[in-house]
């Protein structure tokens, strides 16, 4: 049973030109014919693969806390984003809402009702803000509609079937078709080129990348003063107490030493890491010992160049900057002008994208396949 049949009874005939906006319906893969290049955008072209820039972005978005940061904050507000079908009235500025009729019932269906939409809008802003671009997918199971957010790398097409990762392999590596389901490519279109998808990660490539290098020369620096304060010129009279395991060797200090560099990267944080070697020396001798600091020093610089990516990637991502910076030094008032401003610049206009490719690819054909008129009806 097809996608739009979950309790219809028959297809809605969907015109061509639906494959519009930044949306797309996708009922399988079709090969690129001249007709259809005439009408539209054929779904054979809306199978993305991940771009090498995308791949960039996804990991900056795995190992680089100050943009995993931005972006969870973009999906846990478009996660309180509430969708409902609503009525385009003339003369009306906004849509109205609608409180009951078909449009109402097939939205309250939508991904299981409130909880699960949340969890569809949560994903979607993921995607959205990182590589740009992101699949849903829907599937009947057991009589019941089941929706997922799906990135590119998990979407894939063979004999004109779709096909995605399947969740339940222990490996996540295991291929499965997409079966009774319904497949849609949701992605913000790139200003020159439509059909690709672009995101503000895209141009903030540079300034993670200088962030990432920071963020390890800073960690170098840290690790090197845990694992070697420096190294004693001792006289060969020096004693000091050797464990059982290095009593046989030729020298035990160096093993010594190495071993408990090892102790104090493994574990930084215990005293074994901070408490010094003790050695026993004659009194003659101390005047003979010296000291060689091999740490390197941690340049105050260095911080200052790590605040000053952090900011420059405040103003790069599709976030205020203030929420990445810090609202410390702001009062109450414009903490609260900061989220009026996020939510008409960023957060609205998010959730517009989202709801208006919900619209042409689920709510309208599943009206017309309940043989409603969906004209001018849509979600918000």
């Amino acid at each position: 049973m097809p996608w739009w049949t979950f309790g219809l009874g028959r297809p809605p005939q969907v015109p061509k030109d639906a494959l519009t906006a930044a949306y797309a319906r996708a009922t399988g893969p079709q090969p690129l014919t001249a007709a259809a290049s005439e009408i539209a955008a054929p779904v054979s072209t809306l199978l993305r693969h991940t771009d090498a820039w995308q791949e960039e972005v996804w990991r900056y978005y795995d190992t680089l806390g100050e943009f995993n940061y931005a972006v969870s904050w973009l999906s846990a507000m478009l996660s309180r984003v509430r969708l409902y079908a609503a009525e385009l009235v003339p003369g009306q500025d906004e849509p109205v809402r609608l409180e009951k009729g078909p449009a109402v019932d097939v939205m309250n269906r939508f991904a299981g009702g409130v909880a699960g939409q949340t969890a569809i809008m949560a994903s979607l802003a993921v995607q959205l803000a990182v590589p740009g671009e992101g699949y849903l997918v829907g599937e009947e199971k057991d009589g019941a509609e089941h929706w997922a957010v799906r990135s590119t790398d998990e979407v894939d097409a063979r004999n004109r079937k779709w096909r995605v990762k399947d969740e339940q392999a222990p490996n996540g590596d295991v291929w499965r078709d997409v079966t009774n389901g319904h497949v849609f490519r949701v992605w913000r279109p790139h200003k020159r080129w439509y059909h690709l998808a672009d995101s503000s990660a895209r141009s903030a490539r540079g300034t993670m990348r200088e962030l990432e290098m920071v963020n390890r020369h800073i960690l170098a620096q840290y690790l090197s003063r845990l694992a070697s304060a420096g190294v004693w010129l001792l006289p060969n009279e020096v004693t000091f107490p050797v464990r059982e395991e290095f009593a046989d060797m030729p020298n035990p200090l160096m093993l010594e030493i190495i071993e408990l560099a090892r102790l104090a990267i493994a574990e930084p944080g215990t005293a074994s890491a901070v408490i010094p070697l003790i050695l026993q020396l004659p009194e003659e001798s101390l005047e003979k010992s010296k000291f060689l600091d091999f740490t390197l020093k941690i340049d105050e610089k260095v911080i200052e160049k790590r605040e000053s990516a952090i900011k420059r990637l405040a103003t790069q991502v599709n976030i205020p900057a203030e929420v990445l910076l810090g609202m410390g030094d702001i009062s109450h008032w414009g903490q609260w002008a900061v989220s009026e401003e996020a939510l008409k610049v960023t957060i609205a206009p998010e959730a517009e994208l989202i709801a208006q490719a919900i619209t042409k690819s689920y709510l309208q054909p599943r009206m017309v396949a309940g043989g409603e008129d969906p004209k001018d009806i849509g979600r918000f």
